[in-house]
Formats: C-alpha cells, structure tokens, sequence
C-alpha cells in the first residue's frame, strides 16, 4: 500500500483496468457467472518534504487456484521512487488451494527511506518529531494448512535486516541510544490459528474473521533482538439492508521481551487501521484499536463509505488512557465485479487529514 503525506501533494491517478468479466451493477450477488482474471495497475506521483516528488505505481493480479473458482487468489506489487533516492518495492500475495488443503501468504519487500518518529507513548508530542532514514529487505511468508471447512492453522516465518541507519543528531533516537538505532537482523518464527467464515476473501459481505498470531524473535534463528510480538484480529461482516454492508474490525498487538527495537513497537494509525493518523504517530509495547464503515453502493459500480475508528497504544506497567479517534469518507470503484476487486480512495481526520489511494479494501 503507497501511503500519501499531507502536506503539498499532487496526485495523477490513472484507472487502466482489464476485466474479463462482466456487470454495471450496484452490488454483489451471491452468484455470479464464472469469474476469471483481473490485473489492476494505479500510477501515483506526489510530493512531501521528506522524499521530494516521488513517483510510484501499484498493481493487483487477482486470479484463481482453486477448482470450483469461489476463492480468488491475489498478487499485489508496488514501487516508489524519489528525488531523493529513497526507494520501495514491495510483493505481498495470499494464494488460495483449498481442495488440496493449503494456503500461503506472504510480503517480500526491499525498503530504502525515511520515516517519521515521535517517540514512544501516548502523550508523545507534535514538537518531538524526527525524522530516520534505515535501508531494509524484509520477508514474511506465512504458510496454513486447512483443518476443516473455516479453520486453518500455520506457521509464520519473518526476516528483516536494518542497515544504514540515519538519525536526527538531536533527536531522541540517538540522544537516548533507543533499542534498534544501531540496525541488526530481526528474525522470528511463530503460529497463527485462524477461523474464516466470510462469504469471500477480497470483499465479504457476511461472515466472521478471527486470527491469533505469536512470532518469537530469537538468536536461535539469527536474530539480533528477543522479544514475543502477538496479536488478535476479529472481524465482522454483514449485509444489513439493500447490499448496505457493515464492516467492524478489533484488532489489538502486543510486545513483550527484553529487546523490543523501536520499529517493532505496535504502532496506531496508517492506511488500514486508524486511517487519519500518521502510522506510527504513536507508539508503545501494546496496541488496541477498533475500526467500523458501511459500504454504501450509490451508482453502477461506485460505493460510498462512511467510517469511523478509535484505540490507543499503552504498557501494563504505566498506562495512562488517551484513547485518540479518527473518522472520514470513501470512495469505491469496481473495477471487476465478479472477483469483487475495488479501487479504495478514502481521506479521513485523526491528527491531521490523511488522503489514501490503494487496490482492495482496508480491512
């Protein structure tokens, strides 16, 4: 997902869709003829202080594995560039083979740029803003395996390796040696249980959600830090009226270890859960946070989505509630009916506003 900063931006959005499908609809019904193959690319160019113009693309490839056709498998890839000679690339997938009782997912990416840090805490002010550039491949591949009709069980793999990282000299990070500033690898190796009822994988119109994950961060497998990251993800879909769906999200993460380096910490807000806060404007050990919308259908193939969300970030030893909200509009075009893939625009306030353009929906 390509984020866009506030800020000057300057936004060139080109909707180039090939869709072998058919439809000029308001929404999804429950059949639809036999879907095939859709490949989505979306162009971006804008600029921030920070990177300078950049200019980045974003393509989803939504095709099907399965034998009867009703799971559709998705590749996303993605790139950015800027003038000043950041750089990210990045491929996630989720591939879907039920009949043959596996599924895998998984994001490999190659990140060279800078990020903003306002230190850790939920009382972290607009005024200890810094800015750090790091250079990092990163791999996550998290195959499942099909235990029945809803459940799945897996095992999560992830390895990054920080390198080259550059601080504000009077910023907190080096003025305070915060774990992580000296970069190192980051490896761990974990289990995810999931229940996965909805009616589809990319735009469920009813169904549940439910994930628990635990990744161990260890020298056994190379890793330069200890610690536990877990989390817990439900999600609930459902057509209330006339194709109206209500979307609900909770979603909580917890740190836990000696050795929690600072771009590992939970981190609230960014282009999928708080949209309206900068990811990673708040930070801590633990994080909570519940998101809502409806999705609307207006005309032909656009939706309209209302949504509104609020949670905070804490540790058990010193919480001092601050829950922060945030809320904003969006806009949904179809751009293949039959595998139920969108172009997601949505702009939303939390500390400042935030304009998001990606492929898929937020939750």
């Amino acid at each position: 997902m390509l984020r866009l900063d506030t800020g000057l931006m300057v936004i060139i959005l080109c909707l180039l869709t090939w869709n072998n499908g058919e439809a000029q609809v308001t929404t999804f019904p429950n059949q639809v003829p036999t879907p095939g193959q859709t490949f989505v690319p979306v162009p971006v160019v804008f600029f921030t202080p920070e990177t300078n113009w950049a200019f980045g693309a974003r393509a989803s490839y939504t095709f099907h594995l399965d034998s009867l056709r009703q799971t559709p498998s998705t590749i996303q890839i993605g790139g950015l560039y800027t003038l000043r000679k950041q750089f990210i690339s990045n491929l996630s997938f989720n591939l879907y083979r039920p009949e043959k009782r596996w599924e895998l997912a998984g994001e490999v990416g190659y990140y060279d740029y800078v990020f903003k840090y306002w230190g850790v805490g939920n009382q972290s002010s607009e005024l200890k803003r810094e800015t750090y550039s790091v250079t990092y491949p990163s791999v996550v591949i998290t195959p499942a395996f099909v235990l029945s009709k809803y459940w799945r069980i897996g095992l999560t793999t992830e390895f990054h390796k920080y390198s080259r990282l550059q601080l504000d000299e009077e910023g907190e990070l080096k003025r305070l040696q915060t774990t992580g500033v000296d970069g190192g690898n980051v490896n761990g190796v974990g289990i995810q249980l999931r229940f996965d009822s909805r009616d589809h994988t990319i735009f469920p119109i009813n169904g549940v959600y439910a994930s628990a994950k635990s990744v161990i961060y260890n020298s056994y497998w190379g890793s330069d830090y200890s610690f536990v990251a877990s989390e817990l993800d439900l999600r609930h879909y459902q057509n209330i009226a006339g194709g109206i769906i209500w979307a609900s999200q909770f979603l909580t993460t917890f740190r836990t270890g000696p050795e929690i380096p600072f771009y590992h910490l939970s981190l609230l807000g960014g282009p999928n859960m708080m949209r309206g806060h900068f990811e990673g404007r708040y930070r801590n050990q633990n994080m909570w946070a519940v998101q809502s919308e409806l999705r609307l259908p207006v005309w032909r193939r656009f939706f309209v989505v209302p949504f509104a969300s609020f949670g905070d970030v804490f540790d058990f030893e010193k919480y001092q509630r601050s829950i922060k909200f945030a809320g904003g509009m969006g806009l949904r075009y179809i751009v293949d009916h039959q595998n139920r893939v969108n172009i997601r625009a949505d702009v939303a306030y939390g500390h400042h506003f935030q304009f998001y353009l990606s492929i898929l929906e937020a939750f």
